[in-house]
């Protein structure tokens, strides 16, 4: 079942968030911005990407720690693409190669309340 609800995410993400030209909502959205989104798009973003890049997904707490720290001061539409775009495959990827040792739901249901599936 938590399967079904991260690639339904993952999906929804993918074909819905998308326009028919393919250009990113992110993209178009942030032409309009404000300094300070303009900052947080263009300066903090690329830094975090970076960081979320060497991140593993095991253990999970420090990583959500992270996000329940900035969630606050993010405006919802950089928090969205911080779960769908970097989180999201992250974790994706680390269900697909795991090997069936080992406790998956450590890991994984710390995300559930950040990810809106509580």
């Amino acid at each position: 079942m938590l399967l079904f609800k991260l690639l339904h995410r993952l999906l929804t993400v993918l074909f819905v968030s998308r326009p028919a030209n393919g250009t990113s909502i992110v993209k178009e959205r942030a032409s309009q911005l404000d300094p300070y989104h303009r900052f947080l798009w263009y300066a903090w973003m690329p830094t975090f990407r970076c960081l979320v890049g060497q991140w593993n997904c095991k253990p999970a707490e420090p990583m959500i720690d992270l996000l329940e720290s900035w969630k606050h001061i993010l405006p919802n539409w950089i928090m969205e693409n911080i779960l769908d775009e970097l989180i999201l495959p992250k974790i994706q990827n680390e269900v697909e190669c795991w090997n069936s040792s080992g406790d998956i739901h450590f890991w994984i249901h710390p995300w559930l309340p950040l990810l809106g599936y509580f």
